[in-house]
């Protein structure tokens, strides 16, 4: 795990996610930017049509515990949005929400037809942990907590188990005759006794 200090000249932003007020901050340690760029970071509720849009375009080898889709925009000074890709990479670092697994993040832009993947690292400031990734195109990201192994192990573990309940049924019976022929036996064969 990787600390770090907030950069000078960054820029931050905050969106709610789940009722979480996650923060996301821009950092541009090489001046790939001109001055006075904002970031701008919305979430992307689930159900809405944007979401339902995305989930169809994100490639369905990813197996996902947790998702969440963000919508990340960058504006120059005078508030004019810049789209697609910049001149050079910039560092994006969007909080960790609760109770998502650090180890099995990833970040995703999502694109019709492919998604591009990065390479993150977990980075803490202040004692707030962040996904963060180079880049430098802005369009819309997904944060995957991946499901593995491990995952779907646990989860067994914490639900009850169902399905075939054939053997309980046959054993209770079994015990239930069991039971009323050793009572018949005892009661059948008791010598009565005489005074």
């Amino acid at each position: 795990m990787q600390t770090a200090v907030e950069e000078i000249g960054l820029s931050a932003s905050s969106v709610n996610f789940n009722g979480q007020k996650l923060k996301t901050i821009l950092q541009d340690p090489y001046k790939v930017l001109p001055e006075g760029v904002n970031l701008n970071c919305k979430s992307i509720e689930p159900g809405s049509a944007r979401y339902n849009e995305l989930l169809a375009n994100l490639d369905d080898t990813h197996k996902v515990e947790n998702v969440a889709f963000f919508e990340i925009e960058l504006y120059n000074a005078k508030n004019e949005k810049i789209s697609g890709e910049i001149a050079g990479k910039v560092r994006v670092l969007i909080q960790i929400p609760d109770g998502w697994d650090k180890k099995d993040l990833e970040a995703v832009l999502v694109m019709a037809g492919a998604d591009v993947e990065f390479e993150e690292s977990i980075i803490t400031i202040d004692g707030v942990d962040y996904l963060a990734f180079w880049t430098n195109h802005f369009s819309p990201y997904v944060v995957i907590d991946k499901q593995t192994d491990s995952d779907k192990a646990d989860a067994d573990k914490k639900s009850p188990a169902t399905g075939n309940t054939d053997f309980v049924l046959i054993t209770a019976l079994t015990a239930a005759t069991a039971t009323a022929a050793l009572s018949y036996y005892l009661l059948s064969n008791r010598k009565r006794k005489t005074y």
